[in-house]
Protein backbone atom coordinates (compact mmCIF):
# COMPACT_ATOMS: atom_id res chain seq x y z
CA UNK A 1 0.00 0.00 0.00
CA UNK A 2 1.23 3.48 -0.85
CA UNK A 3 2.21 5.72 2.06
CA UNK A 4 3.70 8.62 0.08
CA UNK A 5 1.23 11.22 1.39
CA UNK A 6 1.41 9.94 4.98
CA UNK A 7 5.20 10.08 4.97
CA UNK A 8 5.28 13.52 3.31
CA UNK A 9 2.96 15.25 5.79
CA UNK A 10 5.15 17.49 8.02
CA UNK A 11 2.65 17.54 10.91
CA UNK A 12 1.48 13.93 10.84
CA UNK A 13 -2.06 15.05 10.03
CA UNK A 14 -2.52 12.01 7.82
CA UNK A 15 -2.59 9.45 10.62
CA UNK A 16 -3.39 6.41 8.47
CA UNK A 17 -4.72 5.77 4.96
CA UNK A 18 -8.00 7.66 4.45
CA UNK A 19 -7.84 9.30 7.87
CA UNK A 20 -6.94 12.98 8.31
CA UNK A 21 -6.68 14.77 11.65
CA UNK A 22 -7.63 18.21 10.33
CA UNK A 23 -6.50 19.84 13.60
CA UNK A 24 -2.92 19.09 12.50
CA UNK A 25 -3.28 19.85 8.77
CA UNK A 26 -1.22 22.86 7.67
CA UNK A 27 -3.95 23.88 5.21
CA UNK A 28 -6.46 23.96 8.07
CA UNK A 29 -4.04 25.70 10.42
CA UNK A 30 -3.09 28.46 7.95
CA UNK A 31 -6.43 29.00 6.20
CA UNK A 32 -9.39 27.96 8.33
CA UNK A 33 -8.20 28.21 11.95
CA UNK A 34 -9.41 31.47 13.52
CA UNK A 35 -7.26 31.33 16.66
CA UNK A 36 -3.58 30.75 17.42
CA UNK A 37 -1.76 27.84 15.84
CA UNK A 38 -0.86 25.41 18.65
CA UNK A 39 2.74 25.91 19.69
CA UNK A 40 3.72 22.29 18.97
CA UNK A 41 2.63 22.71 15.33
CA UNK A 42 4.34 26.04 14.58
CA UNK A 43 7.73 24.57 13.68
CA UNK A 44 6.23 21.99 11.29
CA UNK A 45 4.31 24.81 9.57
CA UNK A 46 7.75 25.89 8.35
CA UNK A 47 7.51 28.44 5.56
CA UNK A 48 3.92 27.70 4.58
CA UNK A 49 2.15 31.08 4.71
CA UNK A 50 -1.10 29.75 3.26
CA UNK A 51 -2.04 26.12 2.82
CA UNK A 52 0.15 23.14 2.06
CA UNK A 53 0.37 20.76 -0.86
CA UNK A 54 2.90 18.24 0.44
CA UNK A 55 0.46 15.32 0.31
CA UNK A 56 -0.67 16.29 -3.19
CA UNK A 57 2.89 16.66 -4.44
CA UNK A 58 3.87 13.29 -2.96
CA UNK A 59 0.94 11.42 -4.51
CA UNK A 60 2.07 9.32 -7.50
CA UNK A 61 -1.43 9.54 -8.99
CA UNK A 62 -1.15 13.33 -9.25
CA UNK A 63 2.01 13.01 -11.35
CA UNK A 64 -0.07 11.42 -14.09
CA UNK A 65 -2.33 14.44 -14.58
CA UNK A 66 -1.86 16.54 -17.71
CA UNK A 67 -0.97 20.21 -17.52
CA UNK A 68 1.21 20.00 -14.45
CA UNK A 69 4.29 21.70 -15.89
CA UNK A 70 5.15 25.17 -14.63
CA UNK A 71 3.35 27.91 -16.50
CA UNK A 72 0.97 25.51 -18.24
CA UNK A 73 -2.65 25.90 -17.19
CA UNK A 74 -5.21 23.40 -18.43
CA UNK A 75 -8.03 25.60 -17.17
CA UNK A 76 -7.60 29.37 -17.42
CA UNK A 77 -9.87 29.83 -14.36
CA UNK A 78 -7.02 28.49 -12.23
CA UNK A 79 -4.31 30.77 -13.62
CA UNK A 80 -2.97 33.07 -10.87
CA UNK A 81 -3.96 36.73 -11.12
CA UNK A 82 -1.19 39.05 -12.24
CA UNK A 83 0.70 40.47 -9.26
CA UNK A 84 -0.54 37.87 -6.77
CA UNK A 85 2.06 35.14 -7.04
CA UNK A 86 4.49 36.41 -4.43
CA UNK A 87 4.13 38.06 -1.05
CA UNK A 88 6.84 39.87 0.92
CA UNK A 89 6.06 38.78 4.48
CA UNK A 90 7.24 41.96 6.18
CA UNK A 91 5.07 44.07 3.88
CA UNK A 92 1.94 42.27 5.09
CA UNK A 93 2.32 44.15 8.38
CA UNK A 94 2.18 47.46 6.49
CA UNK A 95 -1.19 46.79 4.89
CA UNK A 96 -4.16 48.38 6.59
CA UNK A 97 -7.62 46.82 6.15
CA UNK A 98 -8.33 48.70 2.93
CA UNK A 99 -4.96 47.87 1.35
CA UNK A 100 -5.34 44.22 2.36
CA UNK A 101 -8.80 44.10 0.84
CA UNK A 102 -7.59 45.72 -2.36
CA UNK A 103 -4.67 43.34 -2.77
CA UNK A 104 -6.26 40.04 -1.73
CA UNK A 105 -10.05 40.36 -2.17
CA UNK A 106 -10.23 38.23 -5.33
CA UNK A 107 -7.57 35.73 -4.30
CA UNK A 108 -7.61 32.59 -2.16
CA UNK A 109 -5.58 34.47 0.50
CA UNK A 110 -8.74 36.42 1.33
CA UNK A 111 -10.15 33.29 3.04
CA UNK A 112 -7.54 33.41 5.81
CA UNK A 113 -8.47 37.02 6.53
CA UNK A 114 -5.95 39.70 7.42
CA UNK A 115 -5.47 38.48 11.00
CA UNK A 116 -4.85 34.93 9.83
CA UNK A 117 -2.22 35.98 7.30
CA UNK A 118 -0.49 38.20 9.86
CA UNK A 119 -0.49 35.29 12.30
CA UNK A 120 0.99 33.00 9.63
CA UNK A 121 3.57 35.59 8.59
CA UNK A 122 4.60 36.02 12.24
CA UNK A 123 5.10 32.25 12.57
CA UNK A 124 7.21 32.07 9.40
CA UNK A 125 9.27 35.15 10.28
CA UNK A 126 9.82 34.00 13.86
CA UNK A 127 11.19 30.65 12.70
CA UNK A 128 13.54 32.17 10.13
CA UNK A 129 14.56 35.64 11.34
CA UNK A 130 18.04 35.63 9.80
CA UNK A 131 16.69 34.61 6.42
CA UNK A 132 14.20 37.47 6.27
CA UNK A 133 16.05 40.32 7.98
CA UNK A 134 18.12 41.25 4.88
CA UNK A 135 14.96 41.63 2.77
CA UNK A 136 13.21 43.86 5.30
CA UNK A 137 14.02 47.54 4.90
CA UNK A 138 10.82 49.14 6.10
CA UNK A 139 12.19 50.93 9.16
CA UNK A 140 9.91 52.92 11.44
CA UNK A 141 6.69 52.21 9.55
CA UNK A 142 7.27 48.50 9.95
CA UNK A 143 7.98 48.99 13.65
CA UNK A 144 4.65 50.75 14.26
CA UNK A 145 2.60 48.24 12.32
CA UNK A 146 4.45 45.35 13.89
CA UNK A 147 3.66 46.78 17.33
CA UNK A 148 -0.06 47.04 16.42
CA UNK A 149 -0.08 43.45 15.15
CA UNK A 150 1.79 42.31 18.24
CA UNK A 151 -0.69 44.06 20.54
CA UNK A 152 -3.60 42.32 18.83
CA UNK A 153 -1.86 38.98 19.19
CA UNK A 154 -1.19 39.58 22.91
CA UNK A 155 -4.93 39.94 23.43
CA UNK A 156 -5.30 36.33 22.28
CA UNK A 157 -3.08 35.03 25.07
CA UNK A 158 0.41 34.62 26.38
CA UNK A 159 1.12 31.69 24.06
CA UNK A 160 2.29 34.25 21.49
CA UNK A 161 5.01 35.55 23.82
CA UNK A 162 7.82 33.55 22.23
CA UNK A 163 6.87 34.63 18.68
CA UNK A 164 6.45 38.24 19.75
CA UNK A 165 9.92 38.22 21.33
CA UNK A 166 11.40 36.88 18.11
CA UNK A 167 9.56 39.49 16.04
CA UNK A 168 10.74 42.29 18.31
CA UNK A 169 14.28 40.95 17.86
CA UNK A 170 13.79 41.20 14.10
CA UNK A 171 12.39 44.70 14.54
CA UNK A 172 15.42 45.73 16.63
CA UNK A 173 17.74 44.51 13.88
CA UNK A 174 15.75 46.49 11.32
CA UNK A 175 15.72 49.67 13.40
CA UNK A 176 19.55 49.72 13.57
Amino acid sequence: ACRACLDACPTGALVEPYLLDARKCISYLTIELRRDVPEALRAPVGEWLFGCDMCQEACPWNRRLPGQSAGHWHNEAFRPLVGTTSVELAELFLLDDEAFRSRFRKTPLWRAKRGGLLRNAAIVLAQNPDQYVPSISLGRTFEGNLRMATDKRKQLGEQWKAENDKLMSINAKIAK
